[in-house]
């Protein structure tokens, strides 16, 4: 890689924000973990990328896919999400 693409990589880089990606251990949001508490951090641009970060590193440490794994990622209310979503300040938002 040249310079001036790893200047450019920092420059998105440096937008990202840290999000707490957990998803439901059954149907209709039961998501068993607090706001706080969670599976996994993950830095990303906005909260969708965020899921799918999370689903490519869930992918690359078990082998498989998650049971949730969809390539439509649809925001939701918390009663349908199959992942909770947590930014840094605690917005809370839901995937399908």
């Amino acid at each position: 890689m040249k310079a001036r693409h790893i200047k450019e990589l920092r420059k998105v880089i440096a937008n990202f924000k840290e999000y707490e990606v957990s998803y439901s251990s059954g149907l209709f949001g039961d998501f068993g973990v607090k706001a706080g508490e969670c599976c996994k951090k993950i830095m990303a641009r906005n909260s969708q990328e965020a899921v799918e970060r999370y689903l490519k590193w869930y992918f690359r440490k078990y082998k498989c896919r998650n049971r949730h794994h969809t390539n439509n990622l649809v925001e939701t209310s918390r009663w349908w999400g199959k992942f909770m979503v947590v930014d840094s300040k605690g917005y809370t938002r839901y995937f399908m």
